[in-house]
């Protein structure tokens, strides 16, 4: 899971990730703050890359700016079809309606005048818990994987072991590969092998390539 802060204000800007930190200490989590001005090539591919994240996003983004807040989020929900990530937005501006109506599924919509820095930490907080709660799978004690961040599971050879893979992480797990398909869903590739469909980028007999340009040879 990653954090993403949208704002073309620099104050804002390093205002947010200052109260995004605040909480993830607290919280004793290790999840990364990726902070943009405006919208950009690199933050297109980070909606389009099936991660799970918590969207920050300020309304307007500046009259010079390509996309707004509105637009973003749209984008997200429609374009990219992640119904899984929250999405927070922030402004000087009262549009709650606007975002009502449109049916993005926001969690809240803060004003930048009213106990923003309080109400932003208890926001990222109850997203955090809200993860947690509906997309993630333990697989120890002390680590939770978000299922849509899942790419594969891999029989470790020779051994009691199964090897999970995520976009940024590699996990080895004394689970078989059968336990692992019933609790992560995942496509049976070959009897050794499982994956998750929708972080496939192409398949054929002789390989499969994920979106994080990964290959595992069949």
């Amino acid at each position: 899971m990653k954090v993403i802060v949208v704002d073309d204000m620099l104050e804002f800007n390093k205002r947010m990730e200052k109260n995004i930190t605040q909480v993830l200490i607290e919280e004793n989590l290790d999840i990364q703050i990726i902070p943009f001005l405006n919208y950009n090539k690199e933050l297109k591919k980070i909606i389009y890359n099936n991660e799970i994240k918590i969207y920050i996003l300020d309304y307007d983004l500046g009259e010079t700016a390509s996309k707004t807040g509105y637009d973003i989020s749209r984008e997200i929900r429609g374009m990219a079809h992640d119904w899984y990530s929250i999405i927070i937005i922030c402004s000087v501006h009262n549009q709650k309606e606007n975002f009502i109506s449109a049916r993005l599924a926001i969690l809240t919509y803060l004003s930048k005048y009213k106990n923003f820095d309080y109400n932003l930490r208890e926001t990222v907080r109850e997203a955090i818990k809200i993860l947690n709660q509906t997309s993630t799978i333990s697989i120890n004690n002390r680590c939770k994987l978000y299922y849509s961040e899942v790419l594969y599971a891999l029989k470790e050879k020779y051994s009691k072991y199964c090897i999970i893979k995520t976009f940024d992480n590699e996990f080895r797990v004394r689970k078989n590969i059968y336990e692992l398909e019933a609790e992560l869903h995942l496509k049976k590739i070959k009897r050794h092998l499982l994956a998750n469909e929708k972080n496939i980028a192409s398949i054929d007999e002789e390989e499969i390539v994920f979106k994080n340009e990964e290959k595992i040879k069949l």
